[in-house]
Parts: structure tokens; sequence; C-alpha cells
């Protein structure tokens, strides 16, 4: 039989024990998930103030800063290459649709008609780059400064490939004089088409979307004149015999047909 006064002090000695401990833990559990609750809440609130998530802001080459600086270059460009080249690039607009009158052609060669020439040339690889990537681009992607680099490039590249083709493929089949006068020709209808196709390209960037499909049209047609043009100059140049017209054929597949697609080609690969 136990005892006693040994059960009273067990039950004595019990006493002593903490015992709120497991009560402190769970106690302390509960403050750790209401921190959880309270974090998760804060991280919900945050998402909801800052939620304009699906309805972001579009990037359209009217929104972009730098499209306006690059036409305003683009203008001054064209604005200095005219007043460089004196009366000589007038006179060539009013003899262009000419038939006896090569029309581009120069007798000058001073530096001043060089570097305008430099400058127009200059002037349409940016106004045909930028035409294009504005033609090809789709929202919601970012029209950027770096792509137009890249469209200006490759455009760049093509007709520095087409110069040298020039001299290497015209020189087999004609003399020297008649290559150079062609080249004349052919970057003087260029820099009229890039031109023409300027304020184009400015309505095309800054009036509604409404607008578009006319002024593609315009710029089809502008594109449609251009070649025309450049045909009868061709012919006006090289014809001067009946084997001419193979020669003529052969231009027209190797330098402006194959080597167009195949620009456009690169056009898809960088937008």
């Amino acid at each position: 039989m136990p005892v006693q006064d040994s059960i009273i002090k067990a039950v004595d000695t019990i006493g002593k024990f903490k015992t709120d401990s497991v009560a402190l833990l769970d106690s302390l559990a509960k403050a750790d998930s209401i921190a959880k609750t309270d974090s998760n809440r804060i991280i919900a609130a945050v998402k909801h103030t800052s939620g304009m998530e699906g309805t972001a802001f579009h990037s359209f080459p009217s929104n972009e800063p730098w499209v306006f600086v690059v036409l305003i270059v683009l203008f001054l460009l064209f604005t200095v290459g005219i007043l460089k080249s004196g009366s000589e690039k007038l006179r060539s607009l009013q003899s262009g649709f000419k038939h006896n009158d090569l029309w581009g052609t120069s007798n000058v060669s001073t530096v001043n008609y060089i570097q305008s020439q430099i400058l127009l040339i200059t002037f349409s690889i940016g106004v045909f780059s930028l035409f294009v990537y504005e033609l090809f681009y789709r929202s919601p992607e970012l029209f950027d400064l770096k792509t137009y680099l890249l469209l200006t490039g490759a455009t760049t590249g093509f007709y520095l490939i087409k110069y040298i083709s020039f001299q290497l493929i015209g020189t087999v089949f004609f003399d020297s004089k008649t290559v150079i006068k062609f080249q004349k020709i052919y970057f003087n209808i260029l820099s009229l088409l890039a031109i023409v196709l300027f304020p184009v390209l400015f309505l095309y960037t800054y009036q509604p979307q409404s607008w578009r499909y006319s002024l593609e049209i315009i710029a089809t047609l502008f594109l449609v004149s251009y070649y025309i043009l450049l045909v009868i100059k061709v012919f006006q140049i090289f014809y001067t015999k009946v084997l001419a017209v193979f020669y003529i054929f052969l231009y027209l597949c190797t330098l402006e047909i194959i080597p167009l697609v195949a620009l456009f080609r690169v056009y898809e690969l960088i937008i």
C-alpha cells in the first residue's frame, strides 16, 4: 500500500511543471500562421493595386520618340542633299521624262555633287527601311530602334552589292561609260522614289489606322512607276541591237528580281 506522504510529494512535483508550455508552442504556431496570412494579404493587395495585366501599353511607330527623330534626320539629309547639288538635281527632275535626254546623267563631278549623291542615297535607304518596318510590323511586338538599324544595314548591304554587281556584270556586256551612265540614272531614280515616298511615310506613321490602306495603294503606285521608268531607261541606254534584249533580261533577273526577293527574305528574318 503506497505511503500517503509520497503521493502528496508527487502531486507537488507535478504541480511545479510549466503546464502552459504546450499552449505556448501552440500560440507560436498561431502567431506564425497569422504572420503568413498577413504577408499573403499584403502580396495580394500589391498585385491588386498594380494589376493592369492584359492591358499593357502597345508600341506603335507614332508612340516611339526615336521615330520622330529619325524622320527629322531624314528630312535634313534630303534638304542638305538638294542644296548641295544646286540646280543640277532640279535639271534632272525637269528632263526626267524626255525621251532623248538620258535623265540622271551629269557632266558635273564636283565635290558638292558627289556629297549630294551620298546624302540622297543615305536618305533613300533610311526611308525605304523605315517604311518596310512599319509595313510589316505587327502589334504588340516592340517597335524598337535596334530592329530599324538592322533593316537599314540590310538595305545598305543590298545596294552596295548591287553597285558592285553593276561593275562586274555591266562591263562584261557593255562599255564602262555606258555602265557609269546607267549607275547615275539608277540612283537618281532611286532618290526620286524616296523623295515622293517620304510624305507618304510621314502620314503612314502619324495618321489613323483607317488611312493605311489608301497610303499603301499610293506607295504601290509610286513603286510601279519607279520600275516602269527604270525599265524604260534600261532600254534607252542598253538597247542597241536584238541581242541586247537578252542582256537586258539577264540584268533584270540578276540585279533586280532575285536580289529583291533575297532582300525581303532578310527583312522577314529581322522583323
